[in-house]
């Protein structure tokens, strides 16, 4: 087998089973984009493997919190830099963000599907210096989530997991956006009660 492309790595990987989708969902998620990604290989895994649900869904958490580690220590090295090919006003916004709300804003980031842009989020955690501990939690918890979701996906509905993401990818944004508007709201008043 030839390595000259990720296309080619992300094949070898994907016949290792659980530790290959660890090291895809790594290498993805710290910039280096895998064909298939490690998504379509959870849900393949949670489909021949049910047994391993729990160990696939946590394969796939750690590696791209792992990965995502690496991208945000790019932004504490010198992410400014990169940063600076976004428009003045989406670096503010992106650092204001995670200056305010850095566990809600990653989470959020890091537990949307793609094509949603997490890379500038995580940068921008990096230059502005969010804890490595936070940072952490909110990733893995974002990412749990994710994994969590699409291991169930490949569960329930097997080969035809990747067909119903694909038919139904407006709804299953809409659903999880409203979920997060919700508990960012119930969040809020129960903060106003308290402190009122």
């Amino acid at each position: 087998m030839s390595w000259d492309t990720p296309s080619q790595w992300g094949q070898y990987l994907a016949t290792l089973g659980v530790p290959g989708l660890f090291a895809i969902a790594l290498l993805d998620s710290a910039a280096i984009p895998i064909v298939g990604g490690p998504e379509a290989l959870t849900m393949l895994l949670a489909w021949k493997q049910p047994a391993f649900l729990p160990l696939i869904v946590l394969a796939g958490a750690l590696g791209a919190t792992l990965g995502n580690y690496l991208f945000y220590r790019v932004g504490r090295a010198g992410g400014a830099v990169a940063l600076s090919r976004l428009k003045a006003r989406t670096q503010e916004w992106l650092k204001r963000q995670v200056m305010r709300h850095a566990f809600w804003a990653l989470l959020v980031c890091v537990a949307l599907p793609p094509p949603f842009p997490t890379k500038p989020l995580v940068l921008t955690a990096g230059v502005v210096g969010t804890p490595p501990g936070l940072f952490f939690t909110a990733v893995f918890t974002g990412r749990l989530l994710r994994y969590s979701a699409l291991g169930y996906l490949g569960y329930r509905f097997g080969d035809q997991a990747a067909r119903f993401v694909g038919t139904h990818y407006p709804s299953i944004l809409l659903v999880i956006a409203g979920l997060i508007v919700a508990g960012l709201l119930a969040r809020r008043v129960l903060r106003r009660r308290i402190a009122g």
